[in-house]
């Protein structure tokens, strides 16, 4: 299956999947589709680790210079390009569809980036916490705070016996108990900060952490699934928090996964992390939920409708998909460049299901089928071929190898994209 389908295009997969226009693009998006949906976290992953490599990034700075730009124009020039072009418009593979998925690579390339390559406060599970907090659009979360209070009664009235002596009294009580205090050093020992956790808590709010002003508890184990799973909350109060994490996940959700993936190669951070999956960790949260002085904060929540399973939820689920986001960060790479990359994507293709897909395309599309046909026609090695033979293309494609960008693994991805070798 000799394709060439604009190899440039090839350079942005595993960045943005446009909608396809036309019919041959219809069906290759079908195969896009089942990569994204299968492979996606995977590849998404791959990329925040091989930005941390020099050779990667000379590669992937290579792609947004006026150099490279001038070479694909002087490309697109060359009449031995025209034809190939033409010959492909012909069976409406349409190379603007690919155009497109370069060009959207290109305009998000720096924001990617940016995140990828960000400062971190440290190495531990406290600095995670904080540079989360960093990352969360406070302006917007204190200005749904305020606009919460004025609006809404059940809220503002939530909030303001969270404020009360009774309150104080049953917080209070808590942290009086040694067990508890105990239990709070137990995780500290393990790195997880309680006050840490309760300072997240004030910043979903988009407040600063200041016990006199707004002692909230709302159980600070749910908190550290923060950043991992957004659920839908159930009832009232939660409703409106939920407003608040909504807030933060679509402004701040990225840039969150991009911590974790970042965090995630710190033994110290993996030490908390790993803690959170033990017998040991579940057994201390047991003990907690069993004291007198526990179900007294948890009865008090529950009065206004602060839905203690709603916390619950988030922890489950964060500890249902712990193991598999952990996997994904501790991925082995077959390298540290470009090549490698596009290597490591192929390896985490879905190749089952995108050679069924192939087989059902080219049985049940004739235009698909007949694409593909007149793709392995002498037509199309007369046309690919020379283009191969153009000396001024051989040269472009020899720059972009000097840049660590290999023509040849771009076509093994596309052949891949099929499900085919």
């Amino acid at each position: 299956m000799k394709v060439a389908i604009v190899f440039m295009g090839l350079i942005a997969l595993g960045f943005s999947l446009p909608q396809p226009k036309k019919s041959f693009v219809e069906n290759f998006r079908d195969f896009l589709d089942i990569i994204k949906d299968e492979a996606g976290h995977d590849i998404e992953h791959l990329f925040e680790h091989y930005i941390e490599f020099e050779e990667f990034q000379r590669s992937f700075d290579y792609l947004t210079t006026k150099d490279f730009r001038d070479l694909i124009y002087e490309m697109e020039d060359l009449p031995e390009f025209k034809a190939v072009v033409d010959f492909l418009e012909n069976d409406n593979i349409d190379i603007h569809f690919f155009i497109d998925i370069f060009n959207e690579m290109i305009e998000t390339i720096g924001e990617r980036v940016k995140r990828a390559r960000h400062t971190l406060s440290g190495r531990d599970f406290t600095s995670y916490i904080n540079d989360i907090i960093g990352e969360f659009p406070k302006d917007k979360l204190a200005a749904l705070y305020e606009q919460k209070l004025a609006e809404d009664e059940e809220f503002r009235v939530a909030l303001e016996n969270l404020q009360s002596e009774e309150w104080d009294a049953v917080f209070g009580a808590l942290w009086e108990s040694e067990q508890f205090k105990a239990e709070v050093d137990t995780l500290a020992e393990h790195g997880i900060d309680v006050h840490v956790l309760m300072k997240e808590l004030f910043a979903i709010f988009g407040q600063n952490y200041n016990p006199g002003k707004m002692k909230v508890a709302i159980v600070f184990m749910g908190l550290i699934a923060l950043g991992f799973s957004v659920p839908r909350p159930k009832k009232s109060f939660v409703e409106n928090f939920g407003d608040f994490l909504d807030i933060i996940k679509d402004e701040a959700g990225n840039d969150i996964d991009n911590l974790f993936e970042q965090y995630i190669e710190f033994e110290e951070f993996r030490r908390s992390l790993d803690y959170l999956t033990t017998k040991d960790f579940r057994d201390l949260i047991y003990e907690m939920e069993d004291l007198p002085e526990f179900k007294a904060v948890v009865d008090f929540l529950e009065n206004d409708n602060i839905e203690i399973h709603f916390f619950i939820d988030i922890f489950n689920e964060m500890m249902e998909t712990i193991g598999e986001r952990v996997k994904r960060a501790r991925q082995t790479l077959s390298g540290r460049d470009f090549t490698s990359y596009i290597n490591d994507i192929i390896d985490v293709f879905p190749k089952d299901k995108l050679a069924a897909l192939y087989e059902q395309k080219l049985a049940e599309d004739e235009e698909f089928r007949v694409a593909l046909e007149n793709l392995q026609s002498e037509e199309w090695d007369a046309v690919f071929g020379a283009l191969w033979e153009s000396e001024q293309f051989k040269a472009e494609v020899d720059t972009l190898a000097e840049h660590g960008i290999d023509i040849h693994v771009l076509m093994k991805e596309l052949f891949a994209i099929f499900g085919q070798n």
